[in-house]
């Protein structure tokens, strides 16, 4: 995580320094997806020439606490750096709006590749797996909690078939002491947690069981029901993994895997020969 006070300070620009036009040349017609507070478009950086996704919050238009959310992403998401996860560039803020300005995935969703596809091979998917392992891992040892893990949530970089997974939005993320517990019910109720929904205080162990979660009953949730009676459905899936997955579907936070655990597990020592390095 970058702690550097300076660096972070000089990608953030208020009404009375840099403007975003100074700096980018926005494509308002190059739509690249939409979020809930408008369209993400195209950038292009007039130092660098890279390209950029750009969304811009209206702030008349959100409700305070959505606004207060924001505040909170933009101060921990200017503070993060790493590979497997998409860099916020820059944010500029005025009186009326807010313009934050992404790395360009232009990959697509981890679930639209997965829709496309219908199914990974099971070497893929455990390499997708370790990617968002590495991007988890990272947050974990810095004391960030994302609290909204989904497929949607992780982007190709590009439309090569090996590109890399990079994971985003931060609206949810809480910067969090080991020594207390977390309260807020967050993220999507596909794949939430059984810990947040109990409401007694969860851990950034809810961060983990998304990672297993492969299908979207809420009410099977807060009872761990896993529906595994699907025999076709796993019939090529080899013990480990389904192994690893149950692994991460725990009713009990304290009993289910941390990324370390997850790491050392039988799947990722047979596929992958992953090498556990979070930083």
């Amino acid at each position: 995580m970058s702690y550097n006070a300076a660096c972070t300070h000089a990608r953030y620009h208020n009404a009375r320094g840099r403007q975003l036009d100074q700096d980018y040349e926005v494509f308002p017609k190059k739509v690249l997806g939409e979020g809930c507070s408008g369209l993400v478009v195209m950038a292009k950086g007039r130092t660098d020439g890279r390209m950029y996704a750009l969304k811009r919050i209206h702030k008349l238009k959100v409700q305070p606490k959505v606004l207060k959310q924001l505040t909170a992403e933009v101060e921990i998401y200017l503070m993060l750096d790493h590979p497997h996860i998409a860099a916020l560039r820059d944010v500029y803020e005025t009186d009326s709006e807010i313009a934050l300005l992404t790395e360009c995935c232009e990959g697509g969703e981890l679930y639209s590749r997965l829709s496309s596809s219908g199914t990974y091979a099971e070497a893929d998917a455990a390499n997708a797996t370790h990617q968002m392992l590495l991007a988890v891992g990272y947050l974990h040892a810095h004391h960030v909690v994302h609290r909204d893990l989904k497929l949607e949530n992780f982007l190709y970089e590009s439309s090569d078939p090996n590109s890399l997974l990079k994971l985003i939005d931060f609206g949810f993320a809480k910067i969090w002491d080991p020594s207390t517990l977390m309260m807020a019910s967050c993220g999507s109720i596909a794949y939430v947690s059984p810990d947040v929904l109990k409401g007694e205080g969860y851990t950034n162990k809810c961060d983990l069981w998304k990672l297993g979660v492969s299908w979207d009953a809420g009410a099977n949730i807060l009872c761990a029901n896993v529906d595994w009676s699907h025999k076709s459905r796993w019939r090529k899936v080899s013990e480990d993994a389904v192994d690893f997955v149950k692994c991460l579907l725990v009713r009990d936070p304290l009993q289910r895997m941390d990324v370390g655990a997850c790491v050392a597990h039988a799947l990722a020592r047979l596929l992958c020969g992953w090498a556990w390095d979070p930083l």
